[in-house]
Formats: C-alpha cells, structure tokens, sequence
C-alpha cells in the first residue's frame, strides 16, 4: 500500500438564503463517475489551513477572503 502525506483544506461556502457552493467535476481517468464537492484542495508548503483554503476558493471561483474570515473548522478527518 502506498501512504500519501497530503494536507487539505476545503471551504463550505453558505450563503444568507442557506444555499452552499458545490462543484461537479470528476476524475478524467473514470469519466462515468462524477460527484460533488466543495471548492479547496491540497495545502502548500508552509500555508496553514485557512491560507490554503483561501488560496483555493480563489484560485477556484475568483472570490476573495480573508484566511481570518473563514471561521473555525467544521470537520477534520483523516483518510
């Protein structure tokens, strides 16, 4: 088995009607399988959580935050 050391961090972006910002897209290897999913992925070196997260929403949909906007983490797991 391989062991891969990757940090993450995603953003669950709500807005003030209760509607989250979800993606569709999936993996070109496996093109009959798609799914959901919010906007972030993997961490740089040296980037904290937030900053990452931020990098990543931007990167993703253009909007701009703060790292210190972002709020306190909502889930953590390790897979």
């Amino acid at each position: 088995m391989t062991v891969i050391d990757r940090r993450a961090a995603r953003v669950l972006l709500v807005d003030a009607a209760g509607r989250a910002l979800l993606l569709h897209g999936g993996d070109p290897v496996r093109p009959e399988q798609r799914w959901w999913f919010t906007p972030g992925g993997g961490l740089q070196a040296g980037e904290t959580p937030a900053e990452g997260a931020a990098r990543e929403l931007l990167e993703e949909t253009g909007l701009r935050v703060e790292p210190g906007d972002l709020g306190e983490p909502i889930w953590h797991e390790v897979t």
